[in-house]
Protein backbone atom coordinates (compact mmCIF):
# COMPACT_ATOMS: atom_id res chain seq x y z
CA UNK A 1 0.00 0.00 0.00
CA UNK A 2 1.26 3.22 -0.78
CA UNK A 3 0.19 6.84 -0.01
CA UNK A 4 -0.06 9.31 -2.40
CA UNK A 5 3.39 8.07 -4.90
CA UNK A 6 4.32 9.84 -8.19
CA UNK A 7 4.56 7.57 -11.49
CA UNK A 8 5.28 7.85 -15.01
CA UNK A 9 2.73 7.83 -17.62
CA UNK A 10 2.36 8.12 -21.41
CA UNK A 11 2.14 11.72 -22.68
CA UNK A 12 -1.91 12.25 -23.06
CA UNK A 13 -3.45 13.70 -26.19
CA UNK A 14 -4.81 17.13 -26.06
CA UNK A 15 -7.96 17.00 -24.43
CA UNK A 16 -10.56 19.51 -23.56
CA UNK A 17 -11.17 18.90 -20.17
CA UNK A 18 -12.23 20.82 -17.06
CA UNK A 19 -10.20 23.01 -14.94
CA UNK A 20 -9.19 22.34 -11.31
CA UNK A 21 -11.54 25.45 -10.19
CA UNK A 22 -14.47 24.04 -12.55
CA UNK A 23 -14.19 20.64 -10.87
CA UNK A 24 -14.37 22.13 -7.59
CA UNK A 25 -17.24 24.07 -8.15
CA UNK A 26 -19.11 21.34 -10.06
CA UNK A 27 -17.74 18.77 -6.83
CA UNK A 28 -20.26 21.40 -4.40
CA UNK A 29 -22.72 22.21 -7.06
CA UNK A 30 -23.39 18.01 -7.85
CA UNK A 31 -24.01 17.26 -3.79
CA UNK A 32 -27.54 18.35 -4.79
CA UNK A 33 -27.85 16.80 -7.91
CA UNK A 34 -30.07 13.59 -8.86
CA UNK A 35 -28.15 11.56 -8.47
CA UNK A 36 -25.64 13.09 -6.48
CA UNK A 37 -22.09 13.99 -8.26
CA UNK A 38 -22.67 12.60 -11.40
CA UNK A 39 -22.16 15.27 -13.10
CA UNK A 40 -19.16 15.98 -11.49
CA UNK A 41 -17.66 12.45 -11.54
CA UNK A 42 -18.17 12.32 -15.61
CA UNK A 43 -16.39 15.52 -15.57
CA UNK A 44 -13.33 13.76 -13.70
CA UNK A 45 -13.42 10.57 -15.65
CA UNK A 46 -12.75 12.47 -18.85
CA UNK A 47 -10.27 14.78 -17.05
CA UNK A 48 -8.43 12.14 -15.87
CA UNK A 49 -8.59 9.65 -18.43
CA UNK A 50 -10.42 7.80 -16.13
CA UNK A 51 -12.49 3.84 -16.62
CA UNK A 52 -14.46 4.65 -14.41
CA UNK A 53 -14.69 6.45 -11.15
CA UNK A 54 -16.89 6.57 -8.27
CA UNK A 55 -18.26 7.84 -4.86
CA UNK A 56 -19.51 6.02 -2.37
CA UNK A 57 -21.30 8.02 0.99
CA UNK A 58 -22.22 5.75 3.52
CA UNK A 59 -23.54 6.61 7.78
CA UNK A 60 -22.18 4.78 10.51
CA UNK A 61 -19.03 3.18 10.98
CA UNK A 62 -19.75 1.83 7.10
CA UNK A 63 -17.54 0.23 4.66
CA UNK A 64 -20.48 -2.29 4.23
CA UNK A 65 -23.25 -2.46 1.59
CA UNK A 66 -25.83 -1.08 4.41
CA UNK A 67 -26.62 2.52 4.18
CA UNK A 68 -24.45 3.05 1.22
CA UNK A 69 -25.35 5.70 -1.57
CA UNK A 70 -22.73 4.89 -4.23
CA UNK A 71 -22.52 7.18 -7.98
CA UNK A 72 -20.30 5.87 -10.37
CA UNK A 73 -19.53 7.48 -13.78
CA UNK A 74 -18.06 4.43 -16.58
CA UNK A 75 -18.34 2.81 -19.62
CA UNK A 76 -21.61 2.35 -19.89
CA UNK A 77 -21.41 -0.84 -21.82
CA UNK A 78 -20.16 -2.36 -18.02
CA UNK A 79 -23.12 -3.30 -15.91
CA UNK A 80 -21.59 -1.63 -12.27
CA UNK A 81 -24.55 -3.46 -10.51
CA UNK A 82 -23.14 -6.64 -11.97
CA UNK A 83 -19.70 -6.17 -10.80
CA UNK A 84 -20.78 -5.32 -7.25
CA UNK A 85 -22.87 -8.49 -6.91
CA UNK A 86 -19.63 -10.34 -8.29
CA UNK A 87 -17.84 -8.12 -5.82
CA UNK A 88 -19.83 -8.33 -2.62
CA UNK A 89 -20.48 -12.30 -3.63
CA UNK A 90 -16.73 -13.64 -4.75
CA UNK A 91 -14.03 -11.25 -3.84
CA UNK A 92 -15.00 -9.03 -0.91
CA UNK A 93 -13.08 -11.28 0.90
CA UNK A 94 -10.06 -11.59 -1.04
CA UNK A 95 -9.90 -7.49 -1.42
CA UNK A 96 -6.47 -7.15 0.63
CA UNK A 97 -7.51 -3.52 1.27
CA UNK A 98 -8.59 -2.21 4.42
CA UNK A 99 -10.69 0.71 3.39
CA UNK A 100 -11.40 1.64 6.63
CA UNK A 101 -7.74 1.79 7.72
CA UNK A 102 -7.02 4.50 4.79
CA UNK A 103 -5.37 7.71 5.90
CA UNK A 104 -8.40 9.76 5.62
CA UNK A 105 -7.41 13.27 4.07
CA UNK A 106 -5.23 11.27 1.39
CA UNK A 107 -4.60 10.34 -1.95
CA UNK A 108 -3.87 6.31 -2.08
CA UNK A 109 -3.01 4.56 -5.56
CA UNK A 110 -2.37 0.63 -6.43
CA UNK A 111 -1.44 -0.91 -9.10
CA UNK A 112 -0.51 -4.27 -9.81
CA UNK A 113 2.96 -4.55 -8.41
CA UNK A 114 1.01 -3.40 -4.87
CA UNK A 115 -1.77 -6.05 -5.08
CA UNK A 116 0.71 -9.01 -5.65
CA UNK A 117 3.07 -7.56 -2.66
CA UNK A 118 0.25 -8.29 -0.76
CA UNK A 119 0.70 -11.90 -0.82
CA UNK A 120 -1.77 -14.58 -2.70
CA UNK A 121 -5.10 -12.89 -1.74
CA UNK A 122 -4.01 -9.86 -3.75
CA UNK A 123 -2.48 -11.43 -6.55
CA UNK A 124 -6.14 -13.68 -7.11
CA UNK A 125 -8.33 -10.64 -6.15
CA UNK A 126 -5.94 -8.71 -9.05
CA UNK A 127 -6.08 -11.15 -11.48
CA UNK A 128 -9.62 -12.68 -11.12
CA UNK A 129 -11.85 -9.32 -10.46
CA UNK A 130 -9.41 -5.96 -11.36
CA UNK A 131 -7.63 -7.26 -14.17
CA UNK A 132 -10.18 -8.60 -16.50
CA UNK A 133 -12.28 -5.77 -15.87
CA UNK A 134 -9.56 -3.01 -16.84
CA UNK A 135 -9.37 -1.79 -13.36
CA UNK A 136 -5.55 -1.92 -13.01
CA UNK A 137 -4.28 1.62 -11.78
CA UNK A 138 -6.74 2.29 -8.48
CA UNK A 139 -6.66 5.84 -6.70
CA UNK A 140 -8.62 6.20 -3.44
CA UNK A 141 -9.35 9.56 -1.94
CA UNK A 142 -10.43 9.44 1.54
CA UNK A 143 -12.03 12.32 3.03
CA UNK A 144 -11.98 13.65 6.23
CA UNK A 145 -14.99 12.92 8.75
CA UNK A 146 -15.44 16.12 9.80
CA UNK A 147 -17.65 15.56 12.56
CA UNK A 148 -20.68 13.39 12.53
CA UNK A 149 -21.40 9.52 11.95
CA UNK A 150 -20.40 9.02 7.96
CA UNK A 151 -17.64 8.46 5.56
CA UNK A 152 -16.78 8.48 2.08
CA UNK A 153 -14.77 7.67 -0.72
CA UNK A 154 -13.68 8.31 -4.18
CA UNK A 155 -12.31 5.56 -6.51
CA UNK A 156 -10.58 6.38 -9.69
CA UNK A 157 -10.05 3.74 -11.66
CA UNK A 158 -7.47 3.34 -14.89
CA UNK A 159 -7.09 0.57 -17.64
CA UNK A 160 -3.53 -0.27 -18.55
CA UNK A 161 -3.48 1.72 -21.83
CA UNK A 162 -4.53 4.86 -20.10
CA UNK A 163 -0.90 4.32 -17.83
CA UNK A 164 -0.58 5.22 -14.01
CA UNK A 165 -1.28 8.82 -12.27
CA UNK A 166 1.29 11.33 -12.85
CA UNK A 167 2.35 14.35 -11.41
CA UNK A 168 -0.27 16.58 -12.56
CA UNK A 169 -3.04 13.66 -12.15
CA UNK A 170 -2.04 12.88 -8.62
CA UNK A 171 -2.16 17.21 -7.57
CA UNK A 172 -5.39 17.49 -8.68
CA UNK A 173 -6.51 14.77 -6.60
CA UNK A 174 -4.64 16.20 -3.70
CA UNK A 175 -6.41 19.53 -4.63
CA UNK A 176 -9.84 18.68 -4.85
CA UNK A 177 -9.29 16.10 -1.59
CA UNK A 178 -10.45 18.87 1.15
CA UNK A 179 -12.90 19.95 -0.97
CA UNK A 180 -14.65 16.55 -1.38
CA UNK A 181 -13.87 16.26 2.53
CA UNK A 182 -16.55 19.22 3.01
CA UNK A 183 -18.97 18.92 0.15
CA UNK A 184 -19.50 15.17 2.44
CA UNK A 185 -19.94 17.08 5.56
CA UNK A 186 -22.98 18.97 3.94
CA UNK A 187 -23.87 16.20 1.88
CA UNK A 188 -24.46 14.51 5.36
CA UNK A 189 -25.86 17.47 7.20
CA UNK A 190 -28.31 17.65 4.17
CA UNK A 191 -29.79 13.75 4.06
CA UNK A 192 -29.92 14.23 7.89
CA UNK A 193 -32.66 16.86 7.85
CA UNK A 194 -34.08 15.60 5.07
CA UNK A 195 -34.38 12.29 7.09
CA UNK A 196 -35.57 14.20 9.93
CA UNK A 197 -38.03 16.41 7.61
CA UNK A 198 -39.50 13.10 6.25
CA UNK A 199 -39.97 11.46 10.13
CA UNK A 200 -41.83 14.88 11.03
CA UNK A 201 -44.20 14.58 7.89
CA UNK A 202 -44.71 10.67 8.48
CA UNK A 203 -46.03 11.58 11.99
CA UNK A 204 -48.09 14.22 10.92
CA UNK A 205 -49.18 12.12 8.28
CA UNK A 206 -50.00 9.10 10.73
CA UNK A 207 -52.01 11.18 12.99
CA UNK A 208 -54.36 11.54 10.10
CA UNK A 209 -53.79 15.39 9.63
CA UNK A 210 -52.99 16.65 5.55
CA UNK A 211 -50.38 19.20 5.62
CA UNK A 212 -49.49 22.18 2.94
CA UNK A 213 -47.42 24.46 2.24
CA UNK A 214 -48.23 27.10 0.08
CA UNK A 215 -47.62 30.83 -0.61
CA UNK A 216 -49.49 34.11 -0.37
CA UNK A 217 -51.00 33.53 -3.66
CA UNK A 218 -52.05 29.82 -3.05
CA UNK A 219 -49.27 28.09 -4.97
CA UNK A 220 -48.32 24.90 -2.92
CA UNK A 221 -44.67 24.63 -2.32
CA UNK A 222 -45.32 20.97 -0.12
CA UNK A 223 -47.53 18.52 0.48
CA UNK A 224 -47.07 15.46 2.67
CA UNK A 225 -49.47 11.95 1.39
CA UNK A 226 -52.14 12.68 3.81
CA UNK A 227 -52.91 15.42 2.19
CA UNK A 228 -52.73 14.17 -1.16
CA UNK A 229 -55.56 11.37 -0.75
CA UNK A 230 -57.83 13.92 1.38
CA UNK A 231 -57.43 16.73 -2.06
CA UNK A 232 -58.26 13.35 -4.29
CA UNK A 233 -61.52 12.94 -2.41
CA UNK A 234 -62.45 16.20 -0.87
CA UNK A 235 -64.81 18.41 -3.10
CA UNK A 236 -63.99 21.51 -1.26
CA UNK A 237 -60.44 22.10 -2.34
CA UNK A 238 -58.12 21.09 -5.11
CA UNK A 239 -55.00 21.68 -6.64
CA UNK A 240 -55.29 23.70 -9.85
CA UNK A 241 -52.36 24.94 -11.71
CA UNK A 242 -50.17 24.12 -9.06
CA UNK A 243 -52.23 26.45 -6.58
CA UNK A 244 -54.80 25.14 -3.73
CA UNK A 245 -58.12 26.68 -4.89
CA UNK A 246 -61.19 26.44 -2.70
CA UNK A 247 -64.80 25.55 -5.10
CA UNK A 248 -67.54 27.27 -2.73
CA UNK A 249 -67.27 31.40 -3.85
CA UNK A 250 -68.16 32.06 -0.08
CA UNK A 251 -65.42 29.92 1.73
CA UNK A 252 -62.80 30.45 -0.95
CA UNK A 253 -63.49 34.75 -0.11
CA UNK A 254 -63.32 33.39 3.47
CA UNK A 255 -59.99 31.44 3.19
CA UNK A 256 -58.69 34.84 1.01
CA UNK A 257 -59.04 36.35 3.70
CA UNK A 258 -57.66 34.30 6.35
CA UNK A 259 -54.40 34.68 4.38
CA UNK A 260 -55.16 38.44 4.14
CA UNK A 261 -55.08 38.55 7.78
CA UNK A 262 -51.72 36.44 8.34
CA UNK A 263 -49.71 38.56 5.83
CA UNK A 264 -50.63 41.32 8.01
CA UNK A 265 -47.55 42.87 10.07
CA UNK A 266 -47.02 41.54 13.33
CA UNK A 267 -49.15 38.30 12.27
CA UNK A 268 -45.94 35.65 12.94
CA UNK A 269 -47.69 34.07 15.92
CA UNK A 270 -51.17 34.42 14.61
CA UNK A 271 -53.46 31.18 14.01
CA UNK A 272 -56.44 30.92 12.02
CA UNK A 273 -59.00 28.33 11.66
CA UNK A 274 -62.28 27.97 9.48
CA UNK A 275 -64.78 24.68 8.80
CA UNK A 276 -65.46 23.55 5.25
CA UNK A 277 -68.47 21.82 4.12
CA UNK A 278 -69.89 19.94 1.51
CA UNK A 279 -73.63 19.41 0.39
CA UNK A 280 -73.14 15.74 0.61
CA UNK A 281 -72.15 15.71 4.51
CA UNK A 282 -68.04 15.99 4.13
CA UNK A 283 -66.42 18.70 6.87
CA UNK A 284 -62.80 19.61 6.69
CA UNK A 285 -61.17 21.54 9.91
CA UNK A 286 -58.89 23.86 8.11
CA UNK A 287 -56.02 25.52 10.37
CA UNK A 288 -53.39 28.21 8.97
CA UNK A 289 -50.16 29.31 10.01
CA UNK A 290 -47.77 31.51 8.86
CA UNK A 291 -43.92 30.13 8.80
CA UNK A 292 -41.35 32.34 10.22
CA UNK A 293 -38.55 32.93 7.96
CA UNK A 294 -34.93 32.90 8.57
CA UNK A 295 -33.58 36.51 9.36
CA UNK A 296 -31.76 36.24 6.51
CA UNK A 297 -35.01 36.03 4.50
CA UNK A 298 -36.11 39.10 5.91
CA UNK A 299 -38.23 41.55 3.07
CA UNK A 300 -37.27 38.86 0.51
CA UNK A 301 -38.87 35.96 1.07
CA UNK A 302 -42.62 35.66 0.21
CA UNK A 303 -45.24 34.92 3.19
CA UNK A 304 -45.46 30.97 3.03
CA UNK A 305 -48.03 29.56 5.23
CA UNK A 306 -48.67 26.01 6.61
CA UNK A 307 -51.79 24.63 6.11
CA UNK A 308 -53.25 21.62 8.16
CA UNK A 309 -56.23 19.60 6.93
CA UNK A 310 -57.89 17.18 9.40
CA UNK A 311 -61.85 15.61 8.08
CA UNK A 312 -63.97 15.56 10.79
CA UNK A 313 -65.96 12.39 9.15
CA UNK A 314 -62.85 10.06 8.99
CA UNK A 315 -62.06 8.67 12.25
CA UNK A 316 -57.78 7.42 12.87
CA UNK A 317 -57.29 4.80 14.73
CA UNK A 318 -54.37 2.55 15.53
CA UNK A 319 -53.46 -1.21 15.03
CA UNK A 320 -55.11 -3.25 17.76
CA UNK A 321 -52.13 -5.07 18.40
CA UNK A 322 -49.91 -2.39 18.89
CA UNK A 323 -52.84 -1.08 21.60
CA UNK A 324 -52.87 -4.40 23.13
CA UNK A 325 -49.15 -3.94 23.74
CA UNK A 326 -49.69 -1.05 25.00
CA UNK A 327 -52.27 -1.18 27.78
CA UNK A 328 -52.07 -5.04 28.31
CA UNK A 329 -55.17 -5.81 26.70
CA UNK A 330 -56.57 -8.45 24.75
CA UNK A 331 -57.02 -8.19 21.09
CA UNK A 332 -60.53 -7.74 21.47
CA UNK A 333 -60.46 -5.70 24.15
CA UNK A 334 -57.91 -3.24 22.07
CA UNK A 335 -60.93 -3.65 18.92
CA UNK A 336 -63.34 -2.76 21.45
CA UNK A 337 -61.24 0.23 22.96
CA UNK A 338 -60.47 1.77 19.56
CA UNK A 339 -64.19 1.75 18.67
CA UNK A 340 -65.08 3.70 21.68
CA UNK A 341 -62.29 6.14 20.90
CA UNK A 342 -63.61 6.79 17.76
CA UNK A 343 -66.84 8.31 19.43
CA UNK A 344 -68.63 5.70 18.89
CA UNK A 345 -71.46 3.88 21.86
CA UNK A 346 -71.22 0.44 23.56
CA UNK A 347 -73.93 -0.83 21.65
CA UNK A 348 -72.61 0.26 18.38
CA UNK A 349 -69.48 -0.69 18.75
CA UNK A 350 -70.80 -4.17 20.05
CA UNK A 351 -73.03 -4.47 16.42
CA UNK A 352 -70.03 -3.68 14.22
CA UNK A 353 -68.23 -6.02 16.38
CA UNK A 354 -70.58 -9.39 16.42
CA UNK A 355 -71.10 -9.63 20.07
CA UNK A 356 -73.95 -9.18 22.27
CA UNK A 357 -74.12 -5.62 24.22
CA UNK A 358 -73.90 -7.74 27.87
CA UNK A 359 -70.54 -9.39 26.33
CA UNK A 360 -69.04 -5.78 25.46
CA UNK A 361 -70.30 -4.15 28.72
CA UNK A 362 -68.28 -6.74 30.48
CA UNK A 363 -64.74 -6.02 28.15
CA UNK A 364 -65.31 -2.05 28.64
CA UNK A 365 -64.93 -3.06 32.82
CA UNK A 366 -61.91 -4.10 32.36
CA UNK A 367 -60.57 -2.36 29.28
CA UNK A 368 -61.34 0.79 31.75
CA UNK A 369 -59.65 -0.63 34.52
CA UNK A 370 -56.53 -1.66 32.28
CA UNK A 371 -56.01 2.07 31.24
CA UNK A 372 -56.78 3.82 34.35
CA UNK A 373 -59.73 5.30 33.43
CA UNK A 374 -63.64 5.38 34.08
CA UNK A 375 -65.94 6.51 31.67
CA UNK A 376 -65.48 6.54 27.51
CA UNK A 377 -64.77 10.61 27.78
CA UNK A 378 -61.62 9.40 29.79
CA UNK A 379 -60.62 6.08 27.55
CA UNK A 380 -60.79 9.31 24.15
CA UNK A 381 -58.02 11.28 25.80
CA UNK A 382 -55.81 8.49 26.90
CA UNK A 383 -56.33 7.11 23.20
CA UNK A 384 -55.31 10.43 21.55
CA UNK A 385 -52.59 10.88 23.50
CA UNK A 386 -51.48 7.63 22.55
CA UNK A 387 -47.85 7.52 20.84
CA UNK A 388 -49.86 4.24 19.15
CA UNK A 389 -51.11 7.03 16.68
CA UNK A 390 -47.75 7.57 15.22
CA UNK A 391 -48.43 4.02 13.55
CA UNK A 392 -52.04 4.84 12.70
CA UNK A 393 -51.81 4.01 8.74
Amino acid sequence: MRECPVSAAPDKAPVDVPSEASLIARLYQAALEQPPWRGFLDDLRRTLDLHHCSISFFTGSGFDDRGTVTVTSGDHDLDYAELAEEYAQNFRKLDPLRYEDLAEGAVHVHSEADYLALGDDGAEFFRGYMAPHGFDHLAIVKPQTLGGSYGGLMVCVRSREAGAYDTQDMELLRALTPHLSRALQHFSRFKQLELERDLFESTIDNLGVGSLLIEQDGRVLRCNPRAERMLAEAEQLHITDGRLQLSDRTQSAEFRNLIEQLSAPGSANRIRAMRLSSRSGQALRVMLKPIQPAPVYYNTQPLQIMVYLQDTTSAQAAPAQLVAQLFGLTRTEATLAIWLARGHTLQQAAQTMGISEHTARNYSKRIFAKTGTSRQADLVRVMLQSVSLLTAG
